[in-house]
């Protein structure tokens, strides 16, 4: 399969990840204000719930043509960035983008990995994923990374959480005391994996390495195709994810909309 396909179907499981994650993180009632608009040469996430919003407002970028000052005026005034992959940005797109107010401001390292049976240091069947009926357990574990939930938010937040759409993976001590978890969402005939969170008194123990391997083992019984995560370039998390097999796919430039051209 040619770069340029994985990259499509990267930018198509991401961003629906992000629309699944502004509804699952909206204040509000009505997720239905929140959209997925794709046409040609962009795809685009609009989410007037958190306004301003680099990630919750964003264009990604689909092809050359659309980096002209025209097709970039057409965006919705809400669009708070442009997302653009390196084989699309040369002088004269870097032009149309700085001509309307947008700046380069951030990277984002994205990595491809085939689902695989390969064996982990632990069973992957002690790590999850956890049914539905441990949603509010895995809400407690996130209540210590510092996310609190209002016996009103629980009870609407709950129906996102340990589903077949999004699911929860948790690494334990030998005592069955939780130590780090991590999620895997599901679009299609792809995964994206994100949240991964280690305990302070648990780090460097294999935990994050452990839940890699139990998300790609369940990705294969699944039968998906490919699975996708994102990274700061560089990091830790870039080593681990190495480790077990996944190879970079693109580095992307974060455009943001800082000023508006005077009319």
């Amino acid at each position: 399969m040619h770069n340029h396909d994985i990259v499509d179907r990267l930018a198509a499981a991401e961003l629906e990840y992000a629309h699944f994650n502004a509804r699952r993180t909206t204040t509000g009632d009505d997720e239905t204000v929140i959209h997925l608009v794709i046409d040609d040469h962009f795809r685009c996430i609009l989410d007037p719930t958190h306004p301003g919003s680099a990630y919750y407002n964003r264009a990604v970028c689909r092809r050359r043509e659309a980096l002209t000052e025209a097709q970039l005026e057409r965006l919705p005034d809400t669009v708070a960035a442009v997302e653009v992959s390196p084989s699309l940005l040369d002088p004269d797109t870097a032009t149309a983008l700085l001509t309307l107010g947008f700046q380069p401001s951030q990277s984002r390292c994205y990595l491809t990995a085939p689902s695989h049976e390969r064996a982990s240091a632990r069973p992957a069947a002690a790590i999850g994923p956890w049914q539905h009926r441990r949603a509010d357990d895995f809400l407690d574990l996130l209540a210590i990374e510092g996310v609190a939930f209002t016996p009103e938010a629980r009870e609407r937040k709950r129906p996102f959480y340990c589903t077949d759409e999004f699911m929860a993976f948790v690494s334990t001590d030998a005592h069955g005391v939780a130590c780090a978890w991590a999620t895997m969402y599901r679009s299609g005939s792809s995964a994206f994996l994100a949240n991964a969170f280690t305990r302070p008194e648990y780090r460097g123990a294999g935990h994050q390495t452990a839940l890699l391997h139990a998300r790609l083992r369940h990705a294969a019984r699944l039968g998906l195709t490919d699975v996708f995560t994102d990274v700061e370039h560089g990091s830790q998390s870039h080593r681990n994810t190495e480790r077990v097999g996944f190879r970079t796919t693109t580095i992307t430039t974060i455009w943001t909309r800082t000023a508006r051209p005077a009319d």
